[in-house]
């Protein structure tokens, strides 16, 4: 609240707020720049596509703006200026705050808030609805060059469908959210400046469990079991003395990353002896900045590794980058499937009949329904081939026969048994071929002269 009535104060100010506007117009633009135009693209290619598929593409222009407009401007916008004013901000006043600057203003009757907040958010508010709208505008019009020249959309559809659909509403909730997000935003790092806590006030405290139980009395420099390091003597309060056993284990935090450092002693669930008066605890290390840093040096070095391997063309990613070939190919396959998709949407082939032809579509649905139909039937044990999958008795008879059918083909390759000597016997083959050629020579001498074989006598 005090940020709001100490507002006017950005006037007398006005060198400090005219160096937050420069942070923000200058420094803060080429970044929202970059990000509104690769979002632009981003969003013109994806909405574009999907309302390809419906044969809908020239609504691109409409839902990109309502996207871009209404939620992403206002939110992108948002997010460079945390990250770069918003963080600026925060570090500045906490580092006034730890070095005792903001005791010095009020020690000389001037209001911290009025100085430090007052001219930020005077800025923020000033510059956030135009960011907003550069962010807006490049947005638009990458995503029209891209609909033009990638998704082959008429520049003036595009355009007609960006203004005309747009109603008034849509101003209105866009630019009413630059306000609240630069007061928001610029509220909430200023309040975390001032929330900083530092100093030799925070070395000094002891901690059980987040809750402070002592202090830090003095630390001496000493030699125990031939080591040298430092004696810490605490100072517990009294009514905590007999939490502190000997299986509790002391450690040095601090608070965040770079933080004060405070004294945490962890308690164990085994109850050990009570510490005596000048008694010692036992130390843990904890990793600190030291050890962050050593692993964010080989964090770097593992990327400059592969990074190196990837400049001369080693590993997957590196074949893709410095091959031509391998580049043309993955330009071809991309070509391929904007190609597939432009067909489907066109209602070419099989996927494209189904989404564009009705009665294709309601005849694969009808199928799919007989065939989960036929299914339930089976699944039900209805028909034969129901019986055979739940009917036991069925599967053991099919199952007899089966094994009988096996001997008797045994039986047969065997040359047992007529129908067995017929396959394998071959001497009894040629006496039945002869003996069925003989037949059919007397059948067919029968037909050419009856009366040789018939003679008939009338009485």
């Amino acid at each position: 609240m005090r940020a709001f009535v100490t507002l006017p104060s950005a006037i007398r100010y006005r060198d400090d707020t005219s160096r937050y506007l420069y942070i923000l117009a200058v420094q803060s633009l080429p970044i929202l720049i970059v990000a509104a135009v690769t979002i632009g693209g981003l969003v013109v290619m994806e909405v574009g596509h999907q309302l390809g598929m419906f044969g809908a593409k020239t609504l691109t222009g409409r839902t990109t703006a309502l996207s871009v407009i209404r939620e992403m401007g206002p939110l992108l916008t948002g997010i460079i200026t945390v990250a770069q004013f918003g963080a600026q901000s925060g570090s500045e006043l906490g580092s006034m705050k730890v070095s005792e600057q903001i005791d010095a203003l009020r020690a000389f009757g001037t209001d911290p808030v009025a100085k430090l907040v007052a001219p930020r958010l005077a800025a923020a508010l000033i510059m956030f609805p135009p960011m907003t709208a550069i962010c807006d505008a490049l947005a638009l019009v990458v995503g029209g060059i891209i609909a033009e020249y990638h998704l082959h959309i008429d520049s003036g559809i595009y355009w007609n469908s960006v203004i005309d659909l747009l109603v008034p509403g849509d101003w209105i909730i866009a630019f009413s959210k630059a306000p609240l997000f630069a007061i928001s935003t610029t509220l909430i790092c200023c309040y975390n400046g001032f929330a900083v806590t530092g100093g030799t006030a925070g070395v000094g405290k002891a901690t059980i469990k987040g809750k402070k139980v002592g202090n830090v009395a003095s630390m001496t420099l000493m030699t125990k079991n031939e080591k040298n390091g430092v004696e810490i003597l605490i100072k517990v309060e009294e009514k905590f003395e007999n939490l502190i056993t000997s299986t509790a284990v002391a450690s040095i935090k601090a608070i965040g990353i770079l933080g004060d450092k405070y004294i945490d002693i962890k308690l164990s669930e085994n109850v050990g002896e009570l510490i005596p008066e000048n008694g010692f605890l036992t130390y843990q290390r904890e990793p600190g900045m030291t050890e962050l840093t050593s692993s964010a040096t080989n964090i770097m070095k593992s990327i400059e590794t592969i990074l190196e391997k990837i400049n001369r063309g080693e590993g997957t990613v590196g074949k893709i980058i410095s091959s031509e070939d391998l580049t043309k190919k993955m330009i071809n396959i991309v070509d391929n499937m904007d190609l597939i998709i432009s067909s489907t949407s066109k209602g070419q082939g099989l996927v494209g009949t189904l989404f564009t032809d009705n009665q294709m579509a309601r005849d694969f649905s009808a199928s799919i329904n007989n065939l989960q139909s036929i299914t339930a039937s089976l699944k039900s044990g209805e028909g034969s081939l129901g019986s055979l999958l739940k009917d036991k008795k069925m599967v053991e008879d099919l199952t007899l026969s089966i094994e009988k059918l096996k001997k008797i083909i045994v039986s047969i390759e065997n040359g047992e048994g007529t129908i067995g000597r017929l396959v394998k016997d071959e001497h009894l083959y040629k006496n039945i071929n002869e003996t069925t050629k003989s037949l059919d020579s007397l059948i067919k001498d029968l037909k050419k002269n009856p009366s040789k074989y018939i003679n008939v006598k009338v009485f």
